[in-house]
Order: structure tokens, then sequence, then C-alpha cells
């Protein structure tokens, strides 16, 4: 289940972020406000999106060879908790008026 979960978040994050990459973009406007803060913060979430479900396949490659889960994929835990956040905090910057 955390497989799927993880799989669908990952291809729904990455399908939206192409959207966004390559929206065209209206000459002379300036970016501001929240819509700079999510940018900015996209820039930690972003790689989490690409390191969170690789770390997680190594972990599970480990753990399934019967090894306690060692070196850069035991940071697959914190990583994810990082992205998870700056997502949330992204999301909340356009969703939200301030």
């Amino acid at each position: 289940m955390h497989l799927v979960l993880g799989s669908v978040a990952s291809d729904l994050y990455f399908t939206s972020a192409y959207f966004a990459i390559r929206a065209p973009r209206v000459p002379g406007t300036e970016t501001r406000g929240p819509i700079r803060f999510h940018k900015a913060i996209a820039w930690i979430h972003g790689p989490g999106m690409i390191l969170t479900p690789i770390l997680g396949a190594m972990a599970y490659s480990q753990k399934s060879n019967g090894e306690k889960v060692h070196g850069i994929a035991a940071a697959h835990g914190p990583v994810a908790i990082v992205t998870a956040g700056a997502f949330g905090a992204a999301l909340l910057s356009v969703s939200l008026k301030f």
C-alpha cells in the first residue's frame, strides 16, 4: 500500500509540475507575493519528490534482503517529511490569501 500511494503521489506531482513548467508566460509580468514564495520553496520540494522514491526503493531492497536499512537509504523518512512540509507550505501559499 505504501508503495502504491507513493507511486501515485509521484506520478501526480510530476504531471502537475510538467504542466506548471511548460505553461506559457505572459511577457512583462512580474512574479510577486505568494507565487514568489511558491517558486522559492519548489527548490526544496522538487528535489525531495525525486529523492524520496529513490531512497524508498533502496530501503525496501535492503530490508527485503534481510539487511538493516543503512547508508543514504536510512534518510528516506526524514527526506519524505521535509518534502511533505515544503510541499504543504507551497500548496498553502497559493491556496490561502495573505
